[in-house]
């Protein structure tokens, strides 16, 4: 029996691992990834649109992390996730890289993260 947990558990994190790496090396800033190409994958869902989502919130959430460490970080900017709805937020990047398929979806990330804290502020 623990012979096939471990097999199941190793499965899964190299299957994982192949889908996690292959968004985080396809799907980078670094290699700049288009709004473009966000809005062709989001036309169907798929596995690839669905580790693009994963890794947008991811991005949200690290930068998230990152003002909560500044010194005099406010509660908006230190969880920018808390009470949004991520389907909503994912529709608002759906749309923006609709509207602009020439910016990189990094920027695009960087202005839903913008709309919610001044959503928020009002």
């Amino acid at each position: 029996m623990r012979d096939i947990t471990g097999l199941i558990l190793g499965l899964t994190f190299f299957i994982g691992g192949t889908c996690i790496t292959h968004a985080m090396t396809f799907y980078t800033p670094n290699n700049g990834h288009s709004c473009g190409s966000w809005a062709v994958e989001h036309r169907v869902p798929s596995p690839v649109s669905a580790q693009l989502e994963a890794w947008a919130l991811g991005v949200l959430t690290g930068w998230a992390q990152t003002l909560a460490d500044m010194p005099n970080a406010s509660p908006i900017e230190s969880d920018i996730l808390k009470g949004t709805d991520h389907a909503a937020a994912l529709e608002w990047l759906n749309k923006y890289c609709a509207d602009h398929p020439l910016d990189e979806t990094i920027a695009a990330i960087a202005e839903l993260a913008k709309e919610i804290r001044r959503r928020r502020s009002n």
